[in-house]
C-alpha cells in the first residue's frame, strides 16, 4: 500500500499552521478592538481628605477672581452690564 503526505511531520506542520494562524487572527482583532484597562476603585481609606477652606481662603478667592474679571472689563471684553453681574455673583459667594 502506498502512503502519501508526510507523516507525522505533515500533521505537526498543519498544527502549527493553525495555531499561528489563530493568534495572528486574535492579535489583528486585538489591534482593532482594544480594551479599556479596568482599574481598581480607590478604597475610602487611601483618598485624602481636602482640608476646609476656612474663611480668609475663600475671601482670597473672591479677591482673586474680582480682580481677573476687572482686568477683562478693563481690557474691553466684558460690557458694563456682564462686568457688574458678574462682581454681584462673585460678591454674594
Amino acid at each position: 500500500m502506498m502512503m502519501f503526505g508526510l507523516g507525522g511531520f505533515g500533521l505537526i506542520t498543519m498544527l502549527i499552521f493553525w495555531l499561528f494562524t489563530i493568534f495572528v487572527a486574535v492579535a489583528f482583532i486585538s489591534w482593532l478592538f482594544p480594551r479599556a484597562v479596568a482599574t481598581m476603585p480607590t478604597p475610602p481609606s487611601q483618598i485624602s481628605q481636602a482640608p476646609i477652606e476656612d474663611a480668609s481662603q475663600s475671601i482670597a478667592s473672591q479677591e482673586t477672581a474680582l480682580a481677573i474679571i476687572k482686568k477683562r472689563y478693563a481690557a474691553g471684553e466684558l460690557s458694563p452690564d456682564e462686568f457688574h453681574r458678574m462682581k454681584e455673583d462673585i460678591l454674594v459667594d
